[in-house]
């Protein structure tokens, strides 16, 4: 069973913040099954923020676009996809020469761990080399290294769950 605990929280907690926070504002906005209600529900956020005395720079936000990318993601209608740009930084990285190398890649491919099944397994050969004194790249460590990249190419795109 999967349970939105945050619809939960509205009738058990009481009201924490004087704003809502952005997740609650997301929500909202997302729940509109037409243009004209998306409206309705976009006045009523900008109202919000307008009583709070929070602006928002015009150059960071679009109204009635089909796509959006937010923190790597391209979010567009109901589904989630990895941001292109980070697909490409990630096929362009060249192997690691140290673990400071090491962990930043496995930083950025595990952020998007949930479009690759089995990642962990993926990768375990890099994971292993991060532990004290484990640091000696191989071939099974190349070889893990570009399983990984190239699961990264061809990432599924993933449905939204419609709570």
């Amino acid at each position: 069973m999967c349970v939105d605990y945050r619809r939960l929280n509205q009738h058990t907690v009481k009201d924490k913040f004087s704003i809502p926070v952005i997740e609650e504002l997301l929500d909202e906005l997302g729940e509109a099954k037409s243009w004209s209600e998306h409206l309705q529900h976009l006045r009523s956020v900008l109202l919000i923020l307008r009583e709070q005395q929070l602006y928002a720079k015009k150059t960071k936000y679009c109204f009635g676009s089909s796509q959006v990318h937010y923190l790597g993601h391209v979010l567009q209608e109901g589904t989630v996809s990895m941001d292109t740009s980070k697909i490409d930084c990630i096929l362009a990285w060249v192997i690691p020469r140290s673990v400071k190398e090491l962990r930043s890649f496995l930083g950025l491919t595990g952020y998007y761990r949930r479009f690759i099944k089995n990642y962990g397994m993926m990768a375990c050969p890099l994971t292993d080399l991060l532990k004290k004194n484990g640091w000696e790249w191989s071939d099974r460590a190349t070889e893990a290294f570009q399983t990984l990249k190239q699961a990264i190419s061809s990432a599924p795109v993933l449905a939204l769950p419609n709570f």
